[in-house]
């Protein structure tokens, strides 16, 4: 749905003080027509965005789990803390936790939904009804992101963040692990990994702690194992281990919604410098974040019995 620029909303507020100012006297033609055709689309946006949240109501509880499914709806760290890699020539599990959109409650619960704002309330309503449009296999980081940012309920704040981090090391073995890795190893990729995310609730809502993080540095060490050789000078290979996306829900502490994706590749690589070869290998970690509010000037005009509708929703998430 096209979004309506602030001072569109902000300007139809002005027309209608100035209306009932004059009662039925015309309200200037310049005016009028200076914002006509924007005002036009705020009110065509606005019909139908009232159209969407009055549609027949989600039943009590059934929300996340027509959205997620019900191991997704148990939310990220279940499905983090449940997952097993596969290991060498091991064809009952997968070698990579990948998850388009999964969410996160953090402090979200039955009882506290009811306290959280009514803002907040509209906007995880009008969020959920969004993401029920969207299949779940295209639920990709892109399309999420996209798809908010056109939400008129919505807006970004704060400064998003796209960081890339490389936890290299020189040679070709030290990675390459034969049983429980190293502890000092994993301490490594623990910190390197909580520089890279430097958020401690994302960290805290993911519980990829130095259990699931073992797991990882021997996932890698088996991921680099059965990346080709490598014969070439400046030659590269890698392959995604984990590739997750986050929703997560606002709280009385944290009121906004945010949306992110961990990403982390295993690789292996090869250059030549002054006639010597040198091999590398290790981890490469994206992290990508945005935050939204509730976008009060587009909230504060939908109606009143919508209003009510979408609060109910929220209220009723954990029913």
């Amino acid at each position: 749905m096209p979004r309506v620029p602030d001072q569109v909303v902000r300007h139809h507020y002005d027309l209608v003080k100035k209306t009932r100012r004059k009662s039925k006297a015309r309200i200037k033609a310049d005016d009028e027509n200076l914002f006509l055709p924007q005002l036009l689309h705020y009110y065509a946006v606005l019909f139908l965005t009232d159209l969407t949240i009055m549609a027949a109501l989600i039943a009590p509880g059934v929300a996340l789990l027509e959205i997620f499914g019900p191991e997704l709806a148990k939310g990220v760290g279940h499905v983090v803390q449940t997952f097993e890699f596969r290991e060498t020539n091991e064809s009952t599990r997968k070698d990579t936790l990948h998850v388009n959109l999964a969410p996160s409650f953090g402090a979200l619960n039955r009882e506290t939904v009811q306290k959280i704002d009514d803002d907040l309330k509209i906007m995880i309503a009008a969020t959920l009804r969004e993401l029920l449009k969207i299949s779940p296999e295209q639920r990709t980081w892109e399309k999420v992101v996209s798809v908010l940012m056109q939400d008129n309920l919505i807006e970004q704040f704060d400064k998003p963040i796209d960081r890339t981090e490389h936890l290299s090391k020189e040679g070709t073995h030290w990675f390459k692990i034969d049983g429980s890795p190293d502890p000092a190893i994993v301490d490594e990729v623990v910190a390197w990994f909580d520089k890279l995310i430097s958020d401690p609730e994302v960290l805290k809502s993911t519980t990829i702690d130095i259990k699931v993080m073992a797991r990882i540095v021997a996932q890698t060490g088996a991921t680099i194992r059965s990346l080709p050789d490598l014969v070439h000078e400046n030659e590269r290979h890698e392959k995604t281990m984990v590739d997750i996306g986050v929703l997560e829900f606002p709280s009385t502490e944290r009121p906004y919604l945010q949306v992110y994706r961990i990403q982390l590749d295993a690789f292996s690589s090869s250059d030549r410098t002054l006639g010597r070869q040198h091999d590398h290998n290790g981890i490469t970690g994206r992290y990508n974040s945005r935050k939204f509010k509730p976008r009060p000037v587009f909230i504060h005009s939908l109606a009143p019995d919508v209003k009510v509708k979408a609060i109910k929703e929220a209220n009723e998430l954990f029913a």
